[in-house]
């Protein structure tokens, strides 16, 4: 057996052990998942236990009670998604399966089950085992687009894109041995409509400009996310993530250069925010909306994010957003025709007006 084999079938046991413990414990009774979490408010259920580390009230344990009426089905969820990835570990992973087939695969068994649950539950026993989803056969269903001129490498397989109008990034792409590109950067959008006018007959940026662009269609998943960080971290591209000016894109802006919860390994710290800045709506004569109330607490809470406290820039940006209001990425695109690839996108580059 392999060390790839051994290690899949190591898990296999553990699981096995895991879920041999809860049987004994329902024998006697009662039957705790003991989880830990490293931040109480990220993905919890409202439902369940939390015992606080006295050390460290941002480090907790989640505890699961199949006793309790309001965690059981999130205790269910959890050992169903314990004995799926038993049975692809011992298959040796040749077998895999999206969150969203598992979702689907569960539905007839549950009253109301909703996607955000099953990845929950995968998220419950990642913690439990002390490794990542793919490692116990769970991809992430692709929704993030690339577009460039790019070859990504696998153990048995290369990817050729040279689409014009943008291609799926593939599931597997943890599985990635390496890239071959040319490109002078990357260019990640947060928005599919902004992504196609700039790759579009008008603006034509992929013709004008030898870089690679990168769109998670909003709120990025995991394998735009990976791509992200391979191309910034390890292939050492100079990345510029374009969002609208509002605090959504804001928070979107430090998904991909600071991580989220639970998915810090894939964060691409050198990537830089190139725009859509609050200090350019003046010079640029942008007319900006105020910011709705709900709009206001999600700025006021990313203004006390740590990695944001550290940045003396990204401070004053979001509070000259919040003095002046929002804008998106559109309305800066309208001022000319190619005025986004001939002269906002390069300009800012060779200016280095990015933070």
């Amino acid at each position: 057996m392999d060390e790839v084999g051994s290690r899949n079938f190591t898990r296999a046991i553990e699981i096995e052990e895991i879920c041999f413990q809860l049987m004994e414990q329902i024998i006697n009774g009662r039957a705790i998942l003991k989880i830990n979490s490293e931040d109480s408010s990220s993905s919890i259920q409202e439902t369940d236990e939390f015992l606080f580390d006295s050390n460290d009230s941002k480090k907790c344990q989640k505890s699961i009670n199949f006793k309790r009426k309001t965690s059981r089905g999130n205790f269910t969820l959890t050992i169903n998604a314990l004995q799926r990835a038993h049975q692809m570990l011992l298959g040796g992973l040749k077998e895999k399966i999206n969150i969203r087939s598992f979702f689907y695969e569960l539905k007839p068994y549950y009253v109301e089950l909703k996607v955000e649950k099953v990845n929950n539950a995968v998220e419950n026993i990642r913690k439990l085992l002390n490794c990542n989803r793919w490692d116990l056969g769970f991809t992430a269903t692709s929704k993030g687009l690339v577009a460039g001129d790019i070859t990504l490498k696998f153990q048995d397989k290369s990817i050729v894109y040279k689409s014009s109008q943008g291609d799926l990034i593939p599931q597997e792409i943890n599985e990635l041995c390496s890239i071959e590109t040319n490109a002078k950067y990357i260019l990640v959008v947060e928005k599919d409509t902004v992504f196609q006018k700039l790759i579009g007959n008008r603006e034509k940026l992929l013709v004008r400009e030898n870089c690679i662009m990168i769109t998670g269609k909003g709120e990025p998943d995991i394998p735009t996310r990976i791509l992200v960080n391979y191309l910034s971290e390890i292939e050492n591209i100079p990345t510029f993530i374009l969002v609208d000016n509002n605090p959504h894109g804001f928070e979107i802006m430090c998904t991909y250069r600071f991580g989220s919860k639970n998915h810090k390994q894939w964060a691409a710290p050198s990537a830089r925010w190139l725009g859509i800045h609050p200090i350019e709506m003046k010079p640029l004569q942008i007319k900006t909306t105020t910011l709705k109330e709900i709009e206001k607490s999600k700025l006021n809470s990313l203004m006390i994010r740590n990695d944001i406290q550290l940045s003396k820039e990204l401070k004053k940006q979001l509070k000259k957003m919040k003095k002046i209001g929002k804008a998106d990425v559109e309305s800066v695109m309208k001022l000319g025709t190619n005025y986004f690839s001939t002269s906002y996108i390069p300009v800012k580059i060779k200016l280095k007006e990015f933070y």
